[in-house]
């Protein structure tokens, strides 16, 4: 089984890849706004695996977990 912070950089590469298509198409592709919506579904996979195991886990070695949480929160709902 993998860990559960390289299943979470892996998934920070996802949003990388995704963000850098999302960024190369043209605004009136209508495969752009699927890709848009694509990153919103992993990002609110990502936030509820952060919010309910890895930000519980290391909260008390953490002080920069609500930091990461409020950062998480924008961007999700900027999309």
């Amino acid at each position: 089984p993998r860990r559960a912070d390289a299943v979470l950089v892996a998934h920070h590469d996802l949003f990388r890849s995704l963000l850098s298509r999302i960024a190369a198409m043209h605004r009136d592709d209508p495969e752009r706004r699927d890709l848009m919506r694509v990153l919103a579904q992993e990002l609110d996979m990502h936030e509820q695996i952060e919010d309910h195991l890895f930000y519980p886990a290391v909260s008390a070695v953490s002080p920069d977990v609500p930091v990461a949480h409020s950062e998480h929160r924008q961007l999700t709902d900027l999309l």
